[in-house]
């Protein structure tokens, strides 16, 4: 393992130990980011109709088009269980999984399976190699922890695309549209300026860790605000709850995720 420098750059980690010390410490920080949330801006959020269908639990179906949309290729959780079995495990390994959805569903406890995630950290190609602030963290988990986050993502994306919650500007995160939308639009705007002989001004934010830093209470308030019955609020909750992260060649201590979805 190549040797890692201290959080405030002083001190040169060789050891094993001290090395996977500094990378607990430094996922600990980036996954468990301090943020606050404002309850009064709860009230300020129209309440959504509740859908019904949020709380059943999944159907076959259901379990079927998450499996399709599994990507090929992809490394596996400590199962090592890749998405290629499921999707040619065929009717009898898909009915498996429905059965464990379900009884998930009903007792509201999710095996821990789902929840451990191995971190693999991967240089951004860019800095200092050895600050831990330029590698990427990829948490590997369960690929069947993952057909079950699926099936939760596409009900909210369905109800949420119904209602019209999510304003235009959102297409990254609506059915049929893609952040290609956006910087079609950007180019579109440019090209109309050029020919129009007048100026162009575009701010572009770039929020560093922002999804890291989301106040997990305030999102679950959110969520229930959108038409969420406290039903699928739960198995989401228990999804992202405490896992034990593991590096490759030794475990961590035990943090926070949010790599659910």
């Amino acid at each position: 393992m190549m040797c890692i420098r201290s959080k405030d750059g002083a001190t040169l980690y060789t050891k094993q130990s001290d090395i996977l010390q500094c990378w607990a410490e430094h996922f600990n920080s980036v996954l468990n980011q301090q943020s606050s949330f404002d309850h009064t801006v709860r009230n300020e959020i129209p309440q959504w109709p509740v859908s019904e269908r949020l709380a059943e639990p999944p159907s076959l179906s259901e379990v079927q088009r998450a499996i399709k949309q599994l990507s090929n290729g992809k490394a596996p959780g400590a199962d090592s269980i890749p998405a290629k079995v499921y999707k040619l495990g065929g009717i009898q390994l898909t009915l498996r999984r429905v059965d464990l959805f379900s009884l998930i569903w009903h007792e509201e406890e999710v095996p821990q399976d789902f929840k451990d995630a191995s971190i693999i950290h991967l240089y951004k190609r860019k800095g200092d190699h050895a600050c831990c602030d330029n590698h990427r963290g990829i948490s590997l988990l369960s690929v069947a922890g993952k057909v079950l986050a699926r099936v939760l993502l596409n009900r909210l994306t369905q109800h949420v695309d119904e209602l019209g919650i999510l304003p235009e500007s959102q297409c990254g995160f609506c059915t049929g549209h893609g952040t290609t939308d956006m910087i079609f639009s950007a180019r579109q705007m440019q090209e109309k300026c050029l020919e129009q002989y007048k100026d162009l001004y575009l701010i572009f934010t770039d929020l560093i860790k922002a999804f890291d830093s989301v106040n997990r209470l305030g999102l679950w308030a959110v969520v229930s605000r959108v038409g969420s019955l406290d039903k699928y609020v739960i198995i989401v909750q228990l999804l992202c709850s405490t896992v034990a992260l593991r590096h490759p060649h030794s475990v961590l201590p035990v943090v926070q995720s949010r790599d659910a979805f």
